[in-house]
């Protein structure tokens, strides 16, 4: 036997000697890169199963992030259904159980209708915020003659100098200073209706000129026959007084309450039903 290596051993017995035969070289040098590939393998299989790790919990991540804009995408989804529903019960359309999203243009179609008059027709306060009615629609003593007499419009409470505004969009009529109502504007708005506007500080628009709506026209006062600071505000149809109190509290959550509320005007022959109708029912 042909001897290749020798290799020496020590430990505290003493040293031993013995020679590595080619086989027995060829048995370590197998051994030994077992144990290398081992090592590989070991490192490899560490470093798949660390990706496959972070890929599984990135994925998770994903995951998660997914079901969160799903939730947020079903919040908004049941948001807005409510919003829908809210704005059907406004418009006075059938609230069923489900939702049907072809009820969309015919509640367009009505917003659009209600929004058309309440920008035309007086309505909502004249002053920027809602205050109190010192002297309400009707028969009265006057608080400086003393007699008893019909008020054809409200006592609005307000500060001296405060803005006036137009109720609805409209043209000047008059814009004049009255020996009763003191500095006045009267405004021609739609449908047949007017609004005037009594004892202003002072006036700020003209005779033909055309307002809009919340339109500061003018600013509160007590000029004329008046013991403190109010407007006094009418509306009249057809230059017959009415009674301004429901139509300062009208809008689109109570849309359909003027018309029980002011019963002498012919309110069906304005909202005409083919106004209303789908597009369906047009077919």
């Amino acid at each position: 036997m042909r001897h290749i290596l020798l290799v020496t051993v020590t430990n505290y017995l003493g040293s031993t000697q013995f020679y590595l035969t080619q086989t027995h070289l060829r048995i370590l040098i197998c051994i030994i890169t077992l144990s290398a590939l081992s090592v590989v393998a070991g490192v490899g299989a560490f470093v798949w199963l660390a990706k496959a790790h972070n890929d599984v919990f990135d994925q998770a991540q994903s995951w998660s992030q997914m079901n969160q804009q799903l939730e947020q995408q079903n919040q908004q989804g049941l948001a807005m259904e409510q919003r829908v529903r809210k704005l059907q019960g406004i418009l006075g359309t059938q609230v069923d159980e489900h939702f049907d999203i072809n009820l969309i243009p015919q509640m367009q179609q009505k917003t659009q209708t209600k929004r058309t008059l309440l920008t035309l027709i007086p309505n909502s306060w004249p002053v920027v915020q809602k205050s109190v009615v010192t002297s309400s629609y009707g028969q009265r003593l006057h608080p400086i003659t003393g007699l008893n007499q019909m008020h054809k419009g409200i006592d609005i409470r307000c500060v001296q100098g405060a803005p006036v505004l137009a109720t609805a969009n409209g043209v000047v009529a008059r814009s004049i200073k009255a020996p009763g109502f003191g500095n006045i504007v009267t405004l021609t708005n739609g449908y047949g209706f007017s609004s005037r506007y009594a004892h202003l500080q002072k006036r700020l628009v003209k005779r033909g000129e055309f307002v809009y709506k919340d339109q500061v026209i003018g600013l509160c006062g007590s000029t004329g026959l008046s013991t403190a600071p109010h407007l006094h505000y009418e509306i009249l149809f057809l230059e017959q007084q009415k009674n301004p109190w429901p139509f300062i509290n009208w809008g689109l959550s109570n849309f359909d309450g003027i018309f029980k509320q002011v019963k002498e005007l012919q309110w069906q022959s304005l909202i005409k039903p083919a106004q209303l109708k789908t597009p369906k029912q047009q077919q």
